[in-house]
């Protein structure tokens, strides 16, 4: 089930439902997640809510998905958390629809004076009926896509600050 949608964005009462019912979600398979998803999935130094990608670099031989991001806030500080995924796949699988949103920049609207770039919305964690996981992601202002994989490592850098908004860059490898 997808639980964070555009529609239920717009219902303050039915976003409230739809956290609550994520968060029973989550307790239910948090005991089947390995650590580094389960960390992904509750603590709230990985919420990957406004982030920003650094690279997206996919290895299509060996079916290995490395991500970048940038997250944080001046309440938790800054960091660059590093995610490789691998046995992964992307869906929905238009690469090039993913290599524009990470890529991206513009500017919004007349009133921003400087340059925006794709940031992650919100983020999904779920076990699949093959034992595989999946992360889903929902991005600002593109679309959202997910992640299929067997197994996920990350690790993190601390950043002194928020770093600037550039536009990430989207490597595949064939």
């Amino acid at each position: 089930m997808r639980f964070f949608t555009d529609e239920a964005e717009r219902d303050d009462g039915e976003w409230g439902r739809r956290v609550s019912a994520y968060s029973e979600h989550l307790a239910t398979i948090k005991s089947g997640l390995p650590e580094d998803l389960k960390a992904l999935a509750t603590e709230p130094a990985f919420d990957l809510h406004d982030g920003r990608f650094v690279l997206v670099e996919l290895d299509r031989t060996t079916k290995r998905l490395t991500v970048l991001v940038d997250v944080g806030s001046m309440q938790v500080g800054y960091r660059r958390l590093s995610m490789t995924f691998d046995a992964a796949e992307i869906a929905p699988d238009n690469l090039h629809l993913l290599a524009e949103a990470v890529g991206a920049s513009f500017s919004p609207n007349h009133w921003h004076t400087g340059i925006a770039v794709t940031e992650i919305r919100w983020q999904e964690v779920d076990i699949k009926s093959d034992g595989r996981f999946v992360l889903r992601l929902r991005l600002w202002p593109f679309h959202e896509f997910e992640i299929r994989f067997g197994a996920v490592s990350q690790s993190v850098e601390e950043l002194p600050s928020r770093p600037a908004a550039r536009p990430g860059r989207f490597v595949v490898h064939d």
